[in-house]
């Protein structure tokens, strides 16, 4: 009787360790994964402004350089004597 409960208790314990070790296993997992997609989201947001960025910065140099080519070319095309 006394080795049936020693067994039945031995068993207990050692099922309640390996729960509690799937447990902490999935814990950590998730969090990894977790971390893991919250870097990638942040690097992604990073790619995104860098880009966007680069655009606008891109499209303002060239409508400031039409802009100026335009009023240069305004200029030089009048005559003289305008500015006389």
């Amino acid at each position: 009787m006394v080795v049936v409960v020693v067994v039945v208790v031995v068993v207990v314990v050692v099922v309640v360790v390996v729960v509690v070790v799937v447990v902490v296993v999935v814990v950590v997992v998730v969090v990894v994964v977790v971390v893991v997609v919250v870097v990638v989201a942040a690097a992604a947001a990073v790619v995104v402004v860098v880009i966007v960025v680069t655009l606008t910065s891109a499209m303002w140099s060239k409508c400031l350089s039409d802009e100026l080519g335009y009023a240069t070319g305004v200029l030089s095309s009048r005559p003289t004597s305008e500015f006389s």
